[in-house]
């Protein structure tokens, strides 16, 4: 009898360390989240006397992505935006001589990036169904810049500026930006609809190293780079099992 209690001891221990080993075995999942989202790009730059951009040249864009969540507050991601940009100064009444140069511009734009993103509230999101969180990265644009100056009046070229058809010419000889390198910063509130989805809002700002991104800089000011931005409303899913209103909480 001893000896029958001794064996199933033993094998009760061994049941109980393979079930442990087995549990700290199983593979740890990652989680990811896809989104898809829809809005604006905002040109910003010579042709406008806004600080906000072209809000009256704004173009439509749509743009993919998918994340890799690194925990409560932060995820990696990755994605790809198509759009337009353009400005036309005959949208604005001042300054007085936007309406006499009548510079314009257009260009179709596919952007691949990377980005961080972080929410700074950290694990108390999963209480909250609205969200904050900001993103960094770096970006690759691909162009095709139209610059157009065929609408501009003798009369600017008279008043305004003698030499300009010299500036043009020169502005017309330069490389136009084909494949654009460009640095970004965002801001956005999600808003969680169920464990798995979520709306999103975001507003990114790009830093670009050229002033030639409309094409035009010595005949408009060439001490200023052009820059754009987005605005845009999406939806994203999220992989996995979650809690009631966030992302499903990382394993790893």
């Amino acid at each position: 009898m001893t000896t029958q209690i001794l064996i199933a001891y033993l094998m009760a221990s061994t049941g109980l360390v393979l079930s442990t080993v087995g549990a700290f075995a199983q593979p740890k999942k990652r989680q990811y989240e896809f989104g898809i989202q829809a809005g604006s790009m905002v040109y910003q730059g010579d042709l406008n006397p806004s600080r906000l951009g072209s809000l009256k040249t704004m173009q439509p864009s749509l743009g993919l992505h998918a994340a890799m969540l690194m925990g409560a507050n932060m995820a990696i991601r990755a994605g790809v935006i198509f759009g337009k940009l353009k400005g036309d100064e005959s949208k604005y009444a001042r300054p007085a001589y936007r309406q006499d140069r009548n510079f314009s511009f257009t260009s179709p734009v596919t952007e691949l990036s990377g980005n961080i993103v972080w929410n700074p509230l950290g694990k108390l999101s999963e209480d909250k169904k609205i969200t904050p969180f900001l993103s960094a990265g770096l970006g690759l644009s691909m162009l095709r810049v139209s610059a157009d100056w065929s609408r501009m009046t003798g009369n600017f070229i008279v008043t305004e500026i003698s030499d300009l058809t010299t500036r043009l010419a020169e502005d017309a000889a330069h490389a136009k930006p084909i494949l654009l390198p460009v640095a970004m910063m965002g801001i956005g509130l999600r808003y969680q609809l169920r464990p798995q989805w979520a709306l999103s809002m975001e507003s990114t700002y790009r830093f670009t190293p050229t002033d030639h991104l409309d094409g035009f800089s010595r005949a408009a000011n060439a001490g200023k780079r052009d820059q754009y931005m987005t605005h845009s409303l999406g939806l994203v899913y999220c992989s996995g099992k979650g809690n009631r209103l966030g992302c499903p909480k990382t394993t790893w």
